[in-house]
């Protein structure tokens, strides 16, 4: 794939400054209801720019009736399984039905709690749009990882971005480049969720899209909320889990040997 991709150049095609950004925000959830409205309530208290519109994944939540509840609400759309996906299929769907050229997937449990987030991500998106950037994290509260210690920050600083070196962005609050994300075939569609982003960390590194993450963009993150829930609801999600880590290890040997 890499020498595929060799001597070509993959270029976000802004014709606008940032102030004209127009972002789609991919949020998929599932059973997570109460984290869902707080979500979307900081979204539309405190982001005034840029331009953006809401979709969210349903991935087969117990209460189907519950994304019904946004039907009328302008600049949200909808998008429910009546089955289990998973994290990774939920984020493709959402975002093959965009249509910005850049998305911004959150997590469910994430809330907006510095009004800028969105723009400064955008903002050092838009700086880097000449070194082929695939992906742009803000840090946060609880980046769940160890190796991710360097992301963790109880708020903003007016730092320069920086980018992932031998880890991956852990796609809390992650801006996409659309046309990169569909190069490299999006997300894998795992179970449930966990190791999605690994893969698609280790294709971006491979391919030589760099991946970066934003001081100047923060968002407060929950952290554990579904994958607590599911394990608590079903006894063998460990093994899933388990499964799942299988898996994303013979699907690497196998994309980088490829």
């Amino acid at each position: 794939m890499q020498d595929n991709l060799k001597g070509k150049t993959f270029k976000y095609q802004a014709r606008f400054s940032v102030t004209d950004f127009f972002v789609d925000i991919i949020i998929p959830f599932r059973d997570e209801n109460s984290r869902v409205i707080e979500l979307l309530q900081s979204i539309f208290e405190k982001v005034k720019k840029p331009r953006c519109e809401i979709y969210l994944v349903d991935d087969a939540s117990k209460n189907k009736s519950f994304i019904t509840n946004f039907t009328k609400t302008t600049g949200v759309h909808l998008i429910q399984f009546d089955r289990p996906v998973g994290f990774g299929a939920a984020v493709n769907e959402g975002i093959r039905q965009s249509k910005s050229s850049v998305a911004c997937v959150m997590h469910s449990d994430t809330k907006v709690v510095e009004p800028n987030f969105l723009w400064n991500l955008c903002n050092d998106f838009y700086k880097l749009r000449n070194e082929n950037i695939a992906t742009i994290c803000s840090v946060t509260n609880n980046p769940m990882n160890s190796r991710l210690k360097f992301l963790q920050k109880n708020q903003s600083a007016e730092l320069p971005p920086e980018k992932f070196t031998d880890t991956n962005s852990p796609f809390i609050c992650t801006l996409i480049n659309k046309q990169i994300f569909n190069i490299l075939g999006g997300l894998p569609e795992y179970p449930l969720c966990w190791y999605e982003h690994e893969l698609f960390g280790d294709k971006c590194r491979k391919a030589g899209f760099p991946q970066f993450y934003s001081n100047s963009s923060f968002v407060y993150h929950e952290g554990g909320s579904t994958i607590t829930k599911l394990v608590n609801e079903n006894n063998s999600y460990m093994e899933l889990l388990k499964n799942n880590l299988k898996v994303y290890e013979q699907d690497r040997k196998k994309f980088l040997v490829s």
